[in-house]
């Protein structure tokens, strides 16, 4: 007998500003498989190659953070499907039930991660899908 493992994500968004505190409501997400990268990209990097494989169309809910301004191209450091750029003071979040079109166009099989600055950034992505 197979064993199917499932997965649970929870996804909640808060901000704060001028003392009073907005917090969206918790949306919970399964998935039967899980993917992510937990990487450092060195300061003054262009294209760092990063092996990342999940289906676009079956992402229940995802997050890409970093610490440090980035662009992510996907699946080509020449034509990428698409650019991403990160900033360091606001992570890209989304999930299926989302209002807004899934960011990625096509199946991942990579990312390059270009840092332009002076600081090595902390890079995050977790993916959760079917």
């Amino acid at each position: 007998m197979a064993v199917t493992n499932t997965f649970t994500d929870v996804i909640s968004i808060s901000y704060t500003g001028n003392g009073k505190a907005v917090t969206t409501p918790v949306g919970t997400y399964t998935g039967d498989k899980a993917g992510g990268v937990a990487i450092v990209v060195p300061a003054n990097t262009t294209d760092m190659e990063v092996d990342i494989v999940f289906t676009y169309a079956a992402i229940q809910a995802l997050v890409m953070s970093s610490d440090q301004n980035l662009t992510v191209k996907v699946n080509s450091a020449t034509t990428p499907t698409p650019t991403i750029t990160l900033k360091g003071t606001a992570g890209l979040v989304w999930a299926h039930d989302y209002g807004t079109a899934n960011p990625f166009t096509a199946d991942v099989t990579k990312f390059y991660i270009t840092n332009p600055g002076a600081v090595d950034a902390k890079f995050n992505f977790r993916v959760l899908y079917d």
